[in-house]
């Protein structure tokens, strides 16, 4: 499998899987200060209304490893995604607690691996930040 065939399968299975955790991409809405409801965006907000969001989420792709092998060429990948979630929330708040069950169940529902990898305070932005990493091979 070719590098750019995971990025393009990654590319289209992350916004699919953060939809279907009940959240709406931020790229799709026009007016985003009237809009409710948890956004996502690839790699960064886009603008400073998305940033004073209560809530929002973002993604990235990290790598397109190698897996496996089959006559020198590479059989399979491992994609790795990190997914950030930027709340003014606490992180025990129901509403935190309901989204990362809806982004865990979305993911294993796709065949994604989900993990915590970090839960921090940045008081500059009085944002909390939970970092969960995201793999799958394909």
């Amino acid at each position: 499998m070719k590098t750019s065939d995971a990025i393009k399968l990654i590319n289209a299975q992350i916004p699919q899987i953060l939809t279907a955790a009940k959240l709406t991409d931020g790229e799709m809405v026009s007016d985003l200060k009237g809009a409710s409801g948890i956004m996502f965006w690839a790699n960064t907000v886009k603008n400073a209304d998305a940033s004073v969001k209560e809530t929002y989420v973002t993604w990235k792709i990290i790598s397109t490893d190698p897996a496996s092998f089959a006559d020198d060429d590479v059989r399979t990948r491992n994609g790795f995604v990190t997914v950030d979630v930027f709340t003014r929330k606490s992180v025990t708040s129901k509403n935190i607690q309901d989204l990362m069950v809806d982004l865990e169940t979305a993911c294993r529902v796709d065949g994604w691996r989900f993990e915590l990898n970090t839960v921090i305070y940045e008081p500059e932005n009085d944002l909390n930040h939970l970092a969960f990493d995201l793999s799958k091979i394909f």
